[in-house]
């Protein structure tokens, strides 16, 4: 029975020190630190709390319509991307209704949604953009 317990000691502490990283590695992902710094410059420290400052030159324009002859005036267009803290725009071309999402399904489907029956054309901006109209999406009571 004891030489049965020792040949089992190996094995016990090899498992017991994997169970051991594993354990401290999971902890070390939940409370690891964001990895952007702070940059004081970038924010405002009047009032309560903490109010990021938006730069003119931060703010992006969203491209101009394509050409009649490459999409109809008659086609509703969306642009759809990401704003500055990664959440999914999307925004009619011609400003007259827009949403936050946490989905680019989401984002997908409001256009739709809001241009039923008949369809939109979509276009995916790799810039970041912010919503600069009303929020309908699905954040719009978070925000």
């Amino acid at each position: 029975m004891d030489q049965r317990l020792s040949a089992l000691a190996p094995i016990l502490a090899s498992a017991a020190v994997g169970a051991w990283t594993s354990l401290v590695n999971s902890l070390r992902v939940l409370i690891a630190i964001d990895v952007r710094t702070y940059q004081p410059e970038k924010h405002c420290m009047r009032g309560p709390g903490v109010i990021p400052l938006v730069e003119p030159a931060a703010v992006r324009r969203l491209p101009q319509r394509p050409d009649p002859s490459i999409l109809s005036e008659a086609i509703p267009l969306f642009f759809i991307g990401r704003n500055r803290d990664e959440i999914w725009i999307a925004r009619d071309a011609d400003g007259r209704v827009g949403g936050i999402f946490l989905r680019k399904q989401s984002a997908l489907q409001f256009a739709k949604r809001n241009t039923q029956p008949a369809g939109c054309a979509t276009m995916f901006l790799s810039e970041r953009f912010e919503l600069d109209i009303e929020n309908k999406g699905d954040l719009e009571k978070l925000l």
